[in-house]
């Protein structure tokens, strides 16, 4: 602790937050040895380098690509990766999605990837207007989103609900005029589409806007089916309480008398 202190260094506990991570349960509690990525594999041995020096190997793409090289190529092809590797320091790294030495599974409530926590992580960048600004996109993206119904389920912790990578996707993240952007026009009602999501969708409504603004005017049916799917939501939470609630209780005093 003493030469963390001393140092500056920017993780306090490293070697803990390693040990709680996927990597690090992988090596000490699955016993995979030869598989696990260990300090030295993302830091180097006698070349490492501190914090802030240019290329430092733990930060570099290339770094995780070593061990993640299918999720490497498609990063590299994207938006985010093309932008990075051309040495743009504003574009995200693996570790500014995923964190550095606590990187923990995506199914973990606890990940900045993690369903829920999606908006919030894009939100590091896409919510920052000298970034959206400074390349020409809308600030207010986000926003729009959380108060969609999307963001609503999402917010609730409905998993299947769709957030950001549902359809800009994950590491494959392109900007829309892309013709093999998820979000280009053409494709949307293939991304819309989706098994998971909305099968059969007519092309039409999958077209339709989504990040609407409160300065834009929304298509009367769409504000029609939002009103009815959130009295659905409201009326199916009432059902929910009411339907649980007496039986909590009486089975509480059954207990009780046992």
């Amino acid at each position: 602790m003493a030469v963390v202190i001393k140092y500056h260094i920017h993780s306090e506990l490293p070697y803990q937050e390693y040990m709680q991570s996927v990597h690090g349960k992988a090596l000490f509690e699955k016993g995979l040895l030869h598989y696990a990525a260990v300090c030295t594999d993302c830091h180097g041995v006698h070349d490492i380098k501190g914090v802030g020096e240019p290329h430092l190997m733990a930060r570099e793409p290339q770094t995780c690509g070593r061990c993640h090289e299918l999720i490497y190529g498609e990063y590299k092809e994207s938006i985010h990766g093309r932008e990075a590797l051309a040495g743009n320091l504003d574009s995200p790294l693996c570790v500014d999605c995923h964190g550095e030495h606590g990187i923990i599974s995506p199914e973990d409530k606890g990940s900045p990837v993690y369903a829920k926590n999606i908006p919030d992580t894009c939100s590091t960048c896409h919510s920052r207007p000298e970034i959206m600004k400074k390349y020409g996109l809308s600030e207010d993206k986000i926003a729009t989103f959380i108060d969609s119904l999307h963001g609503i389920a999402v917010g609730f912790g409905y998993k299947a609900a769709a957030n950001c990578s549902s359809c800009h996707g994950v590491h494959d993240i392109r900007p829309a005029s892309e013709p093999s952007s998820k979000v280009n026009p053409a494709n949307l009602h293939q991304t819309c589409g989706q098994a998971s999501c909305h099968p059969d969708m007519p092309e039409k409504i999958a077209r339709s806007k989504i990040h609407i603004g409160a300065e834009q005017k929304k298509p009367l049916a769409l504000f029609y089916v939002q009103r009815v799917l959130l009295i659905l939501v409201a009326v199916l939470l009432a059902a929910t309480v009411i339907w649980f609630v007496p039986g909590f209780y009486k089975k509480t005093r059954l207990f009780k008398k046992k």
